[in-house]
């Protein structure tokens, strides 16, 4: 996910950026964190930002981008732009659960035997 953002004004903002379904219900939170994990600060100023999101195993369906600009010290959001770069995952079978984890078991010992 890659774009531009122009910050006004005298606090920092940190960034949230969600994958939401068709009906914008969060399905993914990704905020933007440092090496440390914790959020990066961003001063007023100019920024081109490219989120690597790597591969998600998402169910079948459609789906968009929200990202989410928060004053770094109220917590309170100063802008929101949602419905950016919409997607669809088709897959030939669904699972209840909006991500699909496939696991693979490891088995130490058959009980009962």
């Amino acid at each position: 996910l890659q774009f531009d953002l122009s910050l006004h004004g005298s606090s920092d903002a940190k960034l949230i950026a969600y994958i939401v379904d068709h009906g914008m219900t969060p399905i993914v939170a990704m905020p933007v964190v440092d090496s440390s994990g914790e959020p990066i600060l961003y001063p007023p100023g100019r920024y081109s930002i490219c989120l690597p999101i790597n591969q998600i195993e998402l169910n079948s369906g459609k789906y968009s981008f929200i990202v989410n600009v928060l004053d770094s010290k109220s917590g309170v959001s100063i802008f929101r732009q949602q419905g950016l770069a919409p997607f669809s995952v088709i897959s030939d079978s669904y699972h209840w659960g909006a991500i699909t984890k496939p696991v693979r078991p490891r088995i130490k010992d058959c009980i009962g035997n």
